[in-house]
């Protein structure tokens, strides 16, 4: 059975809605997931596919994070953002990111060089 994106929302997968769909215009991040499942790269297993989506996803999320102000105050209201949260989708990222170069290395299929040297000698 091929991946779906609620298998990779929670609460059976790791993306919290809330999370995401606060920096998504639509507000859904289902729709997101599934631009993603459509963009994954051809040939790879459903466990490298989800790896490969959480990875961008938690990306996503720590250059959202890190392209805010470290603080703000809209109407009184104050808002603020530590740099250990940015850190936090950075680290989920690169974990992701590892668990993907795993799970794929398998599927690099080594080739042999194309070309090669030979020793000839020519007589006329």
């Amino acid at each position: 059975m091929a991946l779906e994106a609620s298998a990779l929302i929670a609460p059976v997968g790791e993306l919290a809605p809330d999370l995401f769909d606060s920096s998504d215009p639509a507000g859904n991040t289902a729709t997101r997931v599934e631009a993603l499942l459509n963009a994954a790269p051809a040939g790879i297993t459903d466990a490298a596919k989800a790896a490969w989506i959480y990875a961008r996803m938690f990306r996503a999320k720590a250059n959202e994070l890190a392209a805010l102000p470290a603080s703000m105050s809209v109407d009184g209201e104050s808002q603020g953002f530590a740099r250990h949260q940015i850190d936090h989708f950075r680290t989920l990222a690169t974990q992701w990111q590892a668990v993907y170069d795993e799970t794929t290395a398998a599927d690099v299929v080594p080739t042999p060089p194309r070309s090669r040297s030979v020793r000839g000698k020519v007589v006329w």
